[in-house]
């Protein structure tokens, strides 16, 4: 069972996802620009299910260095407007709808972007995937395995953290131009970590082949940036742990004194309070002056029906004002690199 984002106190699975976010593909350039970095669930997925893997990897390099010819047709457009559709109808499960592109902690350049993200009780982040396709892909079926889609979701649990995805699929049903929804389906895929170590694999063979005619240049001072970054969210979250588990001994010792190092003041809690307050019973006032209450819902009506004919009036007279939209600030999303593993 899952909870929104926003019925939560924070939580450090979703604390942790936050500091790895990157664009946003309603800035749709830089989405695919940060994309084109590294590799992502869609690109691995492709590859998984490619007959000749070496040609994929190939074929995937040369459009991250000259790109995609490809821009969309009918079933992408079909797709992208359905799935905001979908998405939203997920909130009965929690779920809130994702856009952003994210990093995996262990290395950067692994890339996903999940359609959906919620936690469950014990703090587990937990994955959506949406899809429209033209006939149904239940779990361990040959048409499943053949769209690539279990390696995609288990590479968005990888970047991400996630414990498992769910995969919810629509039906398309009729022909280009003239599409409708059909049937949903909504199933779990638990995290597989024998999939994942394979694209792994896969995903350093295609940066490596995204490198191989490309030695980096290294900015020295940038570089010196990323890891007083580093060490300083290292030190943040250790201070944190620190700050709170120090507080909490400190109220449950419950001494106030002074020393030469530290002044300490306890202030003693109060108890939960129950007030009762007298407020005006509306349902009694009306049964009790039911011809005042008439008078009152009938000027009501009225007031209601002047301000519409206003709303109309006033529409016909129009004047042009400007308005600044505030802009972005430019975002680093820096993580360990290899050299800082063991």
């Amino acid at each position: 069972m899952s909870v929104a984002f926003t019925d939560l106190d924070p939580v450090p699975a979703l604390l942790d996802l936050e500091a790895r976010a990157g664009a946003s593909d309603q800035d749709r350039e830089a989405w695919l620009a940060e994309r084109r970095q590294g590799v992502t669930a869609t690109e691995l997925a492709k590859i998984m299910t490619a007959p000749n893997r070496d040609l994929a990897i190939a074929d995937l390099v040369r459009k991250k260095r000259e790109g995609d010819p490809f821009t969309g047709n009918a079933f992408t457009e079909w797709g992208n407007l359905r799935e905001p559709i979908i998405a939203a109808d997920l909130a009965g499960f929690g779920v809130a709808p994702e856009t952003r592109v994210f990093h995996a902690a262990s290395n950067s350049r692994y890339l996903a972007s999940p359609d959906g993200i919620s936690v469950d009780f014990d703090g587990n982040l937990v994955l959506d995937e949406i899809k429209t396709w033209g006939s149904p892909k239940p779990k361990g079926s040959a048409a499943l395995a053949a769209s690539g889609y279990e390696w995609q979701m288990m590479w968005l649990c990888h970047v991400t953290g996630a414990i498992g995805c769910w995969l919810n699929g629509e039906v398309r049903l009729g022909e280009p131009g003239n599409f409708r929804p059909g049937p949903r389906s909504r199933e779990w895929f638990p995290r597989d970590e024998e999939m994942i170590a394979q694209l792994v694999e896969v995903a350093d063979l295609v940066l490596a082949a995204m490198d191989a005619d490309e030695a980096p240049v290294i900015d020295e001072e940038q570089d010196t940036n990323a890891v007083n970054y580093l060490r300083g969210l290292a030190a943040e979250k250790e201070g944190k742990a620190l700050k709170e588990a120090s507080y909490r001994a400190a109220i449950e010792r419950g001494i106030s004194q002074e020393s030469p190092l530290a002044r300490v003041t306890i202030t003693p809690g109060t108890p939960d309070e129950e007030i009762e307050e007298e407020v005006v019973d509306l349902e009694a006032a009306e049964a009790a002056h039911p011809k005042e209450a008439q008078q009152l819902a009938r000027a009501k009506a009225r007031v209601e029906k002047l301000q519409a004919a206003w709303d109309e009036l006033a529409n016909q007279h129009t004047k042009t004002v400007t308005t600044v939209t505030k802009g972005k600030p430019a975002r680093a999303t820096i993580t360990a690199g290899k050299g800082t593993k063991s």
